[in-house]
């Protein structure tokens, strides 16, 4: 649901997309936006092994996780 928004439009509130498996493309994980810093995002998510925590798209297994970005009406 909601719309699919190119990763430059990101506002906080946003939803990312993840697929976090090995050579699958399915989404299994989901951000959502909490900041921005020029054209560095952060997000919220929670982890099995650490729960909540805040990270950052630019980090190499963030980027090449990333599917989409959606913004909820």
């Amino acid at each position: 649901m909601g719309d699919w928004i190119d990763l430059k439009e990101v506002q906080k509130g946003d939803l990312l997309f993840f697929a976090t498996k090995k050579n699958n493309r399915n989404v299994n994980h989901v951000g959502l936006v909490t900041a921005i810093y020029g054209d560095d995002v952060e997000f919220i998510h929670s982890t099995t092994s650490r729960g909540v925590i805040t990270s950052k798209l630019k980090e190499k297994y963030w980027y090449f996780a990333f599917v989409q970005a959606r913004r909820l009406l």
